[in-house]
């Protein structure tokens, strides 16, 4: 008998499938000792690996049920062809035309059952056949591995140039736009020097307008008082002519009548003269909103010439009506803040009376008065308090206006009599206040602002 323990498992298949049907043929008392464990298993059951094994220890243990097994075997029309056609002296090729078809395990197992002449070499034939197969097969799937590899680190290779690429894309991008960004940076330098070099040259020129306006206003002003002495001098020669004419006699009607249609036109002359020279500073207007029905603020600087007001110091980029624009200016050196006292507290919101509305703002005012030494004024609407009546709060100055006069134009008539060598903010949201503030240089602020600053005071509420 051949040795099974020489063979492997996948050259017996054919065989252990004929080993399953027969135990499942088998009284269970016939079943052999080796393979009573499988007793109760289905077809699927017994192919599988354990079963498989148990099989063939069956068949290398019980002599009679491998001989039942190669009885069985041999039945198979395909393995009677199989020996039909056995030839030892070809054994050889029969087994690699076997191998061509897959018929091996076939093959091995007729060999096996049957034992026919030149078995064992025909068993030795197979299994040299079926190792060098499964060698061929095993390069073959190293070889598929290597090949897969390859082609792995290929495409990981091909990847990496492909993002390799686009990062230099990407970099030169980088650099191109950087490029762009310093040349723009460049020609916006360029830009902002033109328009400052331009700005600096209106400045002068306005510079020297100012200066050319104010030695015309000298010179008028020197013209005036020439225009003033000799209007004086026309007018007390005109009345010692007409004391003359009145202590001579009169040599006749028609004489007299001329001399008194001379001194007639001397002083028509002497009021044009006068008023065409220049106009006194006091007849300034109180500007724009002629219409309004407010009273126009009275001007008693009153010393103004036509000159400009100095503006408080505002840092480049900030808007003056705004809280950061505000509290700059304000802490910009020697201002004065000129407050519209209801104006900005009703905006701060609601009282329980006009008294603790005035007391809130002057103490927030006081707060922050304290951190920036300004000077501050701030006007109410007359109460009974005599008009300009100053009341001492810790360095905040509180003015009412008199009885039916607003506190509006007691504003604009502090800014108007301010002198101009000193910055003025106003904070008012009043329209009338604010156009006519302006007319005077100064630079107004909305309640709101204002509030927003008081806010930001330490230890102070503007609320």
């Amino acid at each position: 008998m051949t040795d099974l323990s020489t063979l492997p498992d996948h050259l017996l298949v054919p065989l252990l499938d004929a080993a399953a049907a027969t135990l499942r043929a088998l009284p269970p008392a016939d079943v052999p000792a080796a393979a009573r464990a499988l007793l109760g298993f289905d077809r699927r059951g017994l192919n599988r690996g354990p079963a498989r094994r148990q099989l063939r220890r069956a068949l290398e243990d019980d002599a009679a049920f491998r001989e039942q097994t190669f009885t069985v075997f041999g039945m198979i029309p395909e393995v009677q062809a199989v020996l039909e056609g056995w030839i030892a002296a070809e054994a050889l090729a029969l087994a690699s035309s076997a191998s061509d078809r897959d018929e091996l395990p076939l093959l091995a197992g007729a060999l096996v059952a049957a034992g026919p002449e030149g078995a064992d070499f025909g068993l030795g034939v197979i299994v040299a056949i079926d190792a060098a197969r499964n060698a061929t097969a095993e390069d073959a799937r190293r070889a598929e591995a290597i090949a897969a590899r390859l082609a792995e680190t290929q495409e990981g290779r091909r990847r990496l140039d492909a993002e390799r690429l686009a990062l230099v894309a990407e970099r030169d991008a980088l650099a191109e736009q950087l490029r762009n960004e310093r040349r723009a940076r460049r020609d916006r330098d360029e830009r902002v020097t033109t328009d400052v070099a331009g700005v600096e040259q209106r400045m002068a020129a306005l510079e020297g307008d100012v200066e050319r306006e104010r030695s015309r206003a000298e010179r008028a002003e020197v013209e005036r008082a020439r225009a003033l002495t000799r209007a004086n001098e026309l007018e007390v020669e005109a009345e010692t002519r007409q004391h003359a004419a009145s202590v001579e006699p009169v040599a006749d009607a028609d004489a007299l009548a001329a001399a008194a249609r001379a001194a007639s036109e001397l002083a028509a002359r002497l009021e044009g003269l006068v008023t065409n020279v220049a106009k006194p500073a006091s007849e300034i207007s109180a500007g724009p909103g002629a219409g309004d029905r407010r009273p126009q603020a009275r001007v008693a600087n009153r010393g103004a010439t036509g000159g400009r007001r100095v503006r408080p110091r505002l840092p480049g980029g900030l808007v003056a009506d705004s809280v950061a624009g505000a509290e700059a200016m304000l802490r910009s050196g020697s201002v004065l803040l000129v407050v519209d006292g209801y104006n900005v507290s009703k905006t701060a919101g609601s009282a329980a009376s006009l008294a603790v509305e005035r007391e809130s703002l002057v103490r927030a005012l006081e707060g922050f008065q304290l951190t920036c030494g300004i000077e501050v004024l701030v006007v109410f609407d007359g109460d009974g308090t005599p008009a300009f009546a100053k009341a001492a709060r810790r360095g905040v100055r509180v003015v009412f206006s008199s009885p039916g006069e607003e506190a509006d134009s007691v504003v604009v008539e502090i800014v108007a009599s301010t002198p101009l060598q000193t910055p003025v903010i106003v904070a008012s949201s009043d329209r009338w206040v604010r156009e006519h503030a302006e007319t005077f240089g100064a630079v107004v602020v909305s309640a709101a602002t204002l509030l927003g600053v008081l806010r930001k005071a330490p230890g102070r509420s503007a609320s």
